[in-house]
């Protein structure tokens, strides 16, 4: 997992308002040396959360970071250099993303972050569906276990669809055609939406 993806993941457990950024707890870090492309680091610049990747960077061993930053920076050939390396060639390949508020773990797996939540964990959380029950009706148990099941993969799909935009967006070479902006807003449309317990 790049340094990248974790700047863009929150903890979105039912209840949870302060899920970024999420702590790293390290087991196996490997380097993976990437083409450096300055147009998508200036791109990115205004849109990574600085101090998160900074601090991201030294839990992974990388200290070559600056605390603080301006865009000017980004005319210097050292300073692309050491963003391109922490964000893009730092992998986290053993270990966890920890919630900040809860301390939930996240394993990583092979560079794999799992966010699923745990069945239980979530009906524990969930709130009444209001919006999914009749009128003088409740939910039945056996809808509820398929309601929390169908949330989790929605989540489930949500970081993989995140991760292989990522992959995309940094190897396939698509720069010129790539609206971030536009995956942006539809990954923290569906994040809110799970957050919210798919209610319409």
């Amino acid at each position: 997992m790049r340094l990248l993806t974790h700047n863009m993941l929150s903890s979105n457990i039912k209840g949870v308002t302060s899920g970024f950024p999420l702590r790293i707890e390290v087991e196996k870090v490997v380097e993976k040396e990437v083409e450096l492309n300055a147009d998508f680091l200036r791109n990115m610049f205004a849109k990574v959360e600085w101090k998160a990747l900074v601090e991201a960077s030294k839990t992974l061993g990388y200290t070559e970071l600056p605390d603080n930053v301006e865009p000017s920076m980004l005319d210097s050939d050292e300073f692309l250099n050491r963003f391109h390396h922490a964000l893009l060639e730092l992998h986290l390949e053993e270990g966890a993303l920890v919630c900040p508020e809860t301390g939930r773990k996240f394993l990583v797996n092979k560079g794999i972050p799992n966010m699923l939540l745990h069945e239980d964990e979530f009906l524990e959380q969930q709130e009444t569906l209001e919006g999914l029950q009749m009128e003088g009706a409740k939910l039945s148990s056996d809808v509820k276990l398929v309601e929390a099941a169908l949330v989790n993969t929605l989540l489930a799909a949500q970081t993989c669809l995140l991760m292989l935009l990522v992959l995309e967006y940094c190897c396939i070479g698509a720069l010129e055609t790539f609206d971030f902006d536009v995956v942006e807003s539809s990954l923290n449309f569906y994040a809110n939406w799970i957050s919210d317990g798919g209610a319409s």
